[in-house]
């Protein structure tokens, strides 16, 4: 088993992961090549390569991403970190979002993320409202 990392340096590589995705740089560099990698409505991507297509289908959908750290408020455990926040952007359509709720638990192995674990609505621009009864009526 790996050596605990400082919760400091869980939440400052944890916040590398999303300013890289931010950015559209190399996550994997932040990953084990075996990675574990989950997300709503995808499933679970096993690896960099399957991880890799998922990259590359949210891509073609989402054209601006961006999760501002001043939302973050972060929960630290052994070996992991989750972080609770919110996302802005815009898709591909030229829909935008700018109060998308998100969570995503990271495990670690070392200075590496051994599980990406994300949970959030897929829905962005909330194309898709209409079909839940529980929608919040217009004021």
């Amino acid at each position: 088993m790996s050596e605990k990392l400082s919760d400091a340096r869980y939440k400052e590589l944890g916040t590398q992961f999303l300013a890289t995705l931010d950015a559209m740089g190399n996550v994997f560099s932040l990953m084990t090549p075996d990675v574990k990698f989950e997300f709503p409505k995808w499933g679970t991507a096993h690896g960099a390569a399957e991880a890799g297509a998922f990259f590359q289908a949210l891509g073609a959908y989402v054209a601006e991403l961006r999760h501002p750290p001043e939302t973050f408020r972060y929960y630290v455990g052994d070996r992991s970190i989750a972080i609770e926040g919110r996302s802005v952007g815009r898709l591909h359509n030229g829909k935008s979002w700018s109060a998308g709720r998100f969570t995503v638990v990271y495990d670690f192995e070392g200075e590496l993320i051994s599980r990406v674990a994300i949970y959030l609505d897929p829905d962005y621009a909330d194309e898709t409202q209409d079909r839940y009864p529980w929608t919040r009526p217009a004021a």
